[in-house]
């Protein structure tokens, strides 16, 4: 599936771009894999032409310069999603509000030019990005809130052992 990326923001769209790079990996690991597999089968081409006969060249540096190279190319497609992900991810609020803005202005030039369909499907865009705008609201609040509450019971647990402290000495002061 082929996404435009001013749409690839839009989480259902950023899926299918994640989707559809994975697939692409998965395509040239196979490739690569196969190809070192070929690699490393002995057949008349891995036999050298030399003085002494026919011995056999070893495959072993051909396969692990197909695995070399595959590891490679794995590991720079890696790297690519995730700077893809990476411009795409809709984790700041600012980046959020300015698509849902530009989405609301695109919604109004095409209700003002007279495409209904394209306004609604503007809106439902709209729509869907701030429900997930609200739900990484509450996601963040509820990680700060966690945070504050293992603070809490940090202090909490402090406060008990100092008190505990306190009256062991004190019950041993008594005796």
């Amino acid at each position: 599936m082929s996404v435009h990326p001013s749409d690839a923001a839009y989480p259902p769209h950023a899926a299918a771009a994640a989707a559809a790079a994975a697939d692409a990996a998965a395509d040239a690991a196979a490739d690569a894999a196969a190809a070192a597999a070929d690699a490393a089968e002995p057949d008349s081409e891995w036999y050298e032409a030399e003085a002494g006969g026919g011995e056999e060249a070893d495959p072993l540096p051909a396969a692990a310069a197909a695995a070399d190279e595959q590891q490679q190319q794995q590991q720079q497609q890696q790297q690519q999603q995730q700077q893809q992900e990476a411009k795409y991810c809709l984790t700041d609020a600012a980046a959020i509000q300015a698509l849902i803005k530009s989405l609301k202005a695109s919604r109004d030039a095409h209700a003002a030019a007279g495409d209904y369909a394209a306004a609604q499907q503007q809106q439902n865009k709209v729509k869907l990005l701030q429900i997930y705008f609200a739900a990484l609201l509450q996601q963040q609040l509820k990680g700060r809130h966690l945070i504050f509450n293992a603070a809490l019971e940090q202090t909490r647990f402090q406060e008990i052992r100092r008190l505990a402290t306190a009256l062991v000495r004190y019950t041993q002061l008594a005796s």
